[in-house]
């Protein structure tokens, strides 16, 4: 699928953030190989035959209360296939808690290429980055009124966002290292160090001369 890869070795971007963001590794199966994936539990059918079958409930108070009941209970089972009590299993992978951490900001991301004089165009304006990334592919990422400047999974630029269309939006050091590595490639090599001599006499002509021409 092309939100998760774009080809057999490119990830998707914005799922590879997501996923980095909270810590998670992704990983694929092979194609056409179905014992590469990993197990699945049947949870729904799980659920419907150990928890509802057979049920009665007055009300959705009533409902969440005998499933707490019943979640208290399956969880201090021994698994058949662990052999271990899933409740003792989950402490002791120290997961991190979902709210424990600032949810995830989806925004929406958009590919530039870098023009020569070391800025790309986006939403009518221009933002600069380093030089050294001329040529190269970006990815411009905006949150509100912050512009992020990305090279793979490098920052390599932030800038508030334009105030207006056409605007040029422009870090000092980006243009100092530009101007900079514009005169290392215009300044003559070391072996150009040469010089012009002439051998042979200038010519000289007395004032004399000019005033019998004059006269």
């Amino acid at each position: 699928m092309k939100s998760v890869k774009l080809s057999a070795t490119e990830w998707n971007r914005q799922l590879l953030d997501f996923l980095h963001y909270y810590g998670i590794v992704p990983r694929t199966h092979q194609v056409r190989r179905p014992r590469t994936k990993g197990k699945v539990e049947r949870m729904v059918e799980y659920i419907k035959d150990g928890f509802l079958n057979g049920r009665a409930f007055a009300d959705l108070p009533d409902l969440l209360a005998q499933r707490w009941a019943w979640l208290s209970e399956a969880n201090a089972r021994i698994h058949a296939t662990t052999g271990q009590q899933p409740c003792a299993l989950l402490s002791a992978e120290n997961l991190t808690s979902q709210t424990s951490i600032t949810p995830y900001r989806i925004s929406e991301q958009h590919s530039r290429r870098v023009s020569a004089e070391g800025f790309v165009q986006f939403a009518r304006s221009r933002y600069s980055v380093p030089p050294q990334h001329v040529g190269e592919r970006v990815v411009i990422e905006q949150n509100q009124q912050q512009i992020m400047i990305r090279s793979g999974e490098l920052i390599i630029a932030e800038h508030q966002a334009a105030t207006r269309s056409g605007e040029l939006v422009a870090q000092k050091e980006h243009v100092d290292a530009l101007w900079q590595l514009s005169l290392r490639r215009t300044a003559p090599p070391a072996a150009w160090n040469w010089s012009v001599h002439f051998q042979q006499a200038v010519a000289h002509t007395p004032l004399s001369a000019y005033e019998e021409v004059t006269r």
